[in-house]
């Protein structure tokens, strides 16, 4: 889905970048003044920088908001009778809705600025190839557009759509056929950005919301309530191995994601190879196939693991928590009230996955999450507590030895998972390195006196802010290919 949407954002682009091509066959006379021209080119270019400053702003706070997430998960209490406080759990709902705004809301808004961003930084090659203007300097216009220092997103969007206003009416009196449609088309996008804008709010209050769950934690420890025995242990023992669960499951993408990046590099390297037989990455190749064999590895035992701890949770082939606990119907441990206990944990771990966070490029973010759930539940067996002996049905010396053997297993799974992913990617990198160098060194060769789109002296034509947010875009070209 996401996919078809973001196919979808690329296909409008193209459309609108195209109705400007046509536009601009047909710009202003000969005989008109360049300030215009300057005024024009000045308009974009502080358009583009706001559009940056915004799309800075939004990666920085959500990297922010996830540090925040993760520290607010580790100061959960571990004491089931508080987590089971009626207070504490409404606390932990709103706060459970309020972080889900902010993801949605940074999703949404970092799909709203990418292809806007495109069409305006597009739209300005256009303009300077249809009006020969490709070596025309302008020293007097003000593309600044702020910073994130002081970020604040009413302020900077009430500007980026007053510059988009006057970008929009300069063109109109001055561009022979201007495209109202086009206009609308882009006024309708840049409102997109103002909808999802709501995610610098959303921070605000997730961050109180997380506040005051731990605020109620401290008040409920206070408080003295009695706790039937078996269901706090039987609760707790669930929402740890779910735990557990959710970190071999994060593994497993990690390594599936890892996997599909190895193939493409393996694709792309064979590629190079057959049209280059002179081009020596057949060391490269090989570490590619061997790190491709490593994460292969680690996804099977990730996956492994994972069925095994749903089976130790719920039954199967295995003795199941519930039956060594003596449970009866009437308190069944697979109920929504133990498994929506882990929602903060979950939430962290998938938000991790689902922002790439877990690609070889930033292997060091996801890792220290992974480490914060393991050392909440490690010490699992610990719970089985000398009382168990007196409640009717239960089997406490194989409850302990059980979830004692399972935690054991998984820890050495999880340790061995992780070096292998580390491995896999240490190799992964020097491939594509050495991938990027020798495309670059054949690229070289054949380009030989094609001198098409530059300037004098070889240069680009581009301003520095031109040229930075030229390799930007690339970068995420490559980028979203890989993923791919």
């Amino acid at each position: 889905m996401k996919q078809m949407r973001m196919h979808g954002l690329l296909a409008a682009a193209v459309l609108l970048c195209a109705s400007w091509v046509a536009v601009l066959g047909r710009g202003g006379s000969a005989d008109d003044s360049t300030a215009w021209q300057c005024q024009w080119m000045g308009l974009n270019l502080r358009l583009n920088n706001r559009l940056l400053v915004i799309k800075s702003a939004l990666e920085k706070q959500w990297a922010g908001v996830i540090e925040e997430h993760n520290q607010y998960v580790a100061k959960l209490a571990a004491d089931e009778s508080v987590r089971r406080y009626y207070t504490v759990q409404n606390a932990r709902n709103a706060a459970k809705r309020a972080i889900d705004n902010v993801y949605y809301t940074a999703r949404m808004l970092d799909e709203a600025l990418s292809p806007t961003i495109k069409i305006v930084y597009s739209f300005k090659g256009y303009f300077l190839r249809s009006n020969n203007l490709r070596n025309m300097k302008c020293d007097n216009y003000n593309a600044k557009a702020g910073s994130t220092g002081d970020f604040d997103f009413d302020q900077q969007f009430s500007m980026l759509n007053s510059d988009m206003e006057s970008l929009l009416q300069l063109s109109e009196r001055r561009i022979t056929d201007f495209s109202k449609e086009y206009a609308q088309k882009f006024r309708q996008q840049v409102q997109k950005i103002k909808e999802y804008g709501s995610f610098f709010s959303h921070i605000k209050k997730a961050s109180e919301s997380f506040q005051a769950v731990v605020k109620v934690q401290r008040e409920a420890k206070k408080l003295d309530r009695v706790i039937d025995e078996r269901m706090e242990v039987g609760c707790e023992v669930e929402r740890k191995m779910s735990v557990v669960k959710e970190i071999f499951w994060a593994l497993g993408r990690v390594a599936g994601s890892v996997a599909h990046t190895e193939e493409t590099l393996l694709q792309r390297l064979k590629t190079l190879k057959d049209t280059n037989p002179q081009v020596d990455i057949n060391i490269f190749m090989a570490d590619t196939k061997n790190a491709l064999e490593l994460t292969e590895s680690a996804l099977r035992d990730s996956e492994k693991t994972y069925k095994k701890i749903v089976a130790s949770i719920v039954g199967d082939k295995y003795k199941s928590f519930h039956e060594e606990l003596g449970y009866s119907e009437a308190f069944s441990m697979g109920g929504k009230k133990c498994v929506d206990d882990i929602g903060e944990e979950k939430a962290l771990l998938r938000e991790i996955s689902s922002r790439h966070f877990y690609s070889y490029r930033t292997f060091t973010l996801w890792r220290p999450a992974l480490e914060v759930m393991w050392n909440k539940v490690k010490n699992v067996d610990n719970v089985v507590r000398p009382n168990c002996r007196k409640w009717k049905g239960a089997k406490c010396d194989e409850l302990a030895k059980h979830i004692r053997s399972l935690v054991e297993s998984c820890d050495a799974m999880r340790i061995d998972v992780e070096d292998k992913l580390t491995s896999s990617i240490q190799l992964l990198v020097e491939a594509e390195k050495a991938l990027k160098a020798a495309e670059a060194k054949v690229a070289e060769t054949k380009q030989g006196d094609s001198t098409e789109g530059e300037g004098p002296d070889g240069d680009s034509g581009l301003s520095e802010d031109e040229e930075t947010t030229r390799e930007s875009e690339e970068e995420k070209e490559e980028e979203d290919e890989e993923e791919q």
